[in-house]
């Protein structure tokens, strides 16, 4: 019998859009959200599944602003892996059903991240059973007495235990109730048993494909994103570009080979291979990861980390920024929200007070880990096509004291206000952009110096 999921694909549809709009939320506004969806649970979340999330959710509306950021690209994870597994088997019988459970259970901690998995396994095992006793029912006709369906019932129940788990039930009473049954219900315990054995011969089988599914899992889903396996070996857009402007310009690109990616960071960036880094600012909200869209640049000013639509946008680097080596200058935008969120809190730096108090920014790339120290706030603007003036936002390389110059005059020129520290010659630097509203295309600009390596 084929089972069905609609209840649940709807519930974690709705989970991906509810996901997309409050995991940056802070604590007040997702325990607010929290309460309506609870009101609202049997329209929007119904089923063990919005149970899960929204205890899930509960929990991390619990958290200090800022720590949660993992757990929700977790659940975004296990969303999109629970909604490609029902996709890939909805409309298989319940024996495909029965060895992917198996292959689940014994090993949720592979497939799932969150309780989302824990939740599905107990749906599924629901479902399975639902199945088996209305097949039960039309195998052995109306008229079967009640002593025989509870027979068959235990048989059935047997026959699901997860095999590595031990019962206290001594084996000898398990046989006797098989062998009570092989006599009174015959037909139905031997279809049993044939998917029993089918079980055993094709465990391996399933398991393979169970593989195969949690490799697709690992690959990004969104048109924009390119196979993981082939960015791996292979230059970004953006990388070509640059090289490309390097050799027009005559300079040497001195391309090293890259070395193994960050272990925290390369099951981040096998889901998301546009991953480029991740941003902490210490007491603040910012920590949050990177990104780099490899065509359009502009991708994530609409787009949250994970690819879906949002009017917050994610951190991001521009196309032609390269993440090894590392440039000499690297410019991360967010934009400026009311709420705090994405690059809403940079305006704090306004106040000299919070900027001697927040000097250290830790920025990583997915090759190395990297300290800064904040050296300057500066107000400018984005320049017209035929004005004059320094560019930051098209300044990613120097390679003399006279380039480096133009920069360091560029950042003394607009600091607001002096501090004890400024760029020097040889610095990798450290740029933080978000919209300015005292003047027209105004930019806030945080500018910091690399001080520790690891």
């Amino acid at each position: 019998m084929i089972l069905q999921w609609e209840i649940e694909e709807k519930t974690l549809l709705n989970i991906k859009k509810i996901t997309a709009s409050v995991w940056c939320m802070n604590s007040l506004q997702m325990r607010s959200c929290h309460k309506k969806l609870c009101k609202d649970k049997k329209e929007i979340l119904p089923g063990r599944l919005g149970n899960a999330f929204l205890k899930k959710m509960e929990c991390i509306s619990g958290r200090e602003a800022g720590t949660s950021t993992r757990i929700w690209i977790q659940l975004i994870q296990d969303t999109d892996h629970l909604l490609r597994l029902i996709h890939e088997y909805k409309n298989t019988d319940g024996k495909d059903w029965i060895m992917v459970l198996a292959v689940l259970e014994k090993r949720p901690e592979r497939y799932f991240k969150t309780e989302m998995g824990a939740a599905f396994i107990l749906v599924l095992k629901e479902k399975l059973e639902a199945a088996a006793s209305e097949d039960r029912q039309t195998a052995h006709g109306p008229t079967a007495s009640m002593d025989d369906k509870k027979e068959l019932e235990e048989t059935a129940r047997w026959l699901m235990e997860d095999t590595h788990r031990h019962s206290a039930e001594p084996k000898k009473t398990k046989l006797f109730i098989f062998r009570e049954c092989m006599h009174k219900a015959a037909v139905p315990v031997l279809a049993s048993l044939s998917v029993l054995f089918m079980f055993i011969w094709m465990r391996e089988r399933i398991a393979s494909d169970m593989d195969k599914w949690s490799l697709q899992q690992m690959k990004a889903s969104d048109t924009g994103r390119t196979d993981v396996f082939a960015y791996e070996n292979q230059e970004t857009v953006a990388e070509k570009e640059k090289v490309r402007l390097e050799k027009k310009a005559g300079v040497q690109s001195g391309r090293q080979t890259r070395p193994e990616k960050l272990p925290q960071y390369k099951k981040l960036s096998s889901e998301y291979p546009q991953f480029y880094g991740w941003l902490q600012i210490p007491d603040t909200q910012i920590d949050l990861p990177v990104m780099r869209a490899e065509e359009k640049s502009d991708f994530y000013l609409s787009h949250d980390f994970s690819g879906a639509q949002s009017p917050e946008g994610a951190l991001f680097v521009d196309a032609l920024s390269s993440i090894y080596p590392q440039d000499d200058n690297t410019v991360i935008y967010g934009h400026n929200m009311k709420n705090g969120h994405v690059f809403g809190t940079l305006k704090r730096y306004l106040d000299i007070d919070f900027f001697q108090d927040h000097r250290e920014i830790r920025f990583d790339t997915v090759y190395e880990t990297g300290i800064y120290e904040a050296v300057a706030v500066v107000k400018t603007k984005i320049r017209n096509e035929n004005e004059q003036g320094f560019r930051y936002y098209q300044f990613y390389q120097y390679s003399s004291e006279e380039e480096f110059r133009e920069c360091q005059d560029f950042v003394e020129e607009n600091r607001i206000f002096e501090t004890d520290s400024s760029l020097r010659y040889g610095d990798k630097i450290l740029m933080l952009s978000t919209c300015e509203y005292s003047q027209e295309n105004g930019r806030l600009v945080i500018v910091a110096r690399k001080i520790v390596k690891s």
